[in-house]
């Protein structure tokens, strides 16, 4: 007696094969877009380091020229990722800036009067990371 075509023993090993076929492609799918993801998202970190050390290097660099009407002002209106809460018309210098995360990214300074003397108070800039990522985001640092 001769073996029918289609038993159910041939039809479950096809279906096992089938499924075990598309298990694999769908895990190779799943490998390819993770890789790429973590690609993406080193390169988003990699932009925001830099951002903040542009941040960083511009608000050491920061030194008013003349005696401008709102130097804080000016500095704020010329920096597209940090946001000064206040601008105060004062001639001041900042100088060791450091990273705060408490309520998103936050770089805060040390206020120094023009004369260089003793810091008298702090400062505080909100930094916008969604300007950061921008393809048109390019900060010339400030010379010395």
């Amino acid at each position: 007696m001769a073996s029918p075509l289609v038993s159910p023993r041939r039809l479950l090993v096809g279906l096992l094969l089938i499924a075990g076929l598309y298990g694999w492609w769908v895990l190779s799918q799943y490998q390819r877009l993770s890789a790429l993801n973590q690609r993406e998202l080193a390169d988003a970190a990699l932009e925001l380091k830099s951002a903040v050390e542009t941040a960083f290097e511009n608000i050491s660099n920061y030194a008013p020229e003349g005696k401008p009407l709102h130097p804080a002002c000016d500095f704020d209106v010329d920096q597209p990722y940090l946001e000064l809460t206040r601008c105060e018309a004062e001639h001041t210098v900042w100088k060791n800036p450091r990273l705060r995360l408490s309520d998103g990214i936050q770089i805060e300074a040390d206020r120094f009067p023009a004369d260089h003397k003793l810091p008298n108070a702090e400062i505080v800039f909100a930094f916008r990371t969604a300007l950061a990522g921008r393809p048109a985001f390019v900060p010339a640092p400030l010379e010395d």
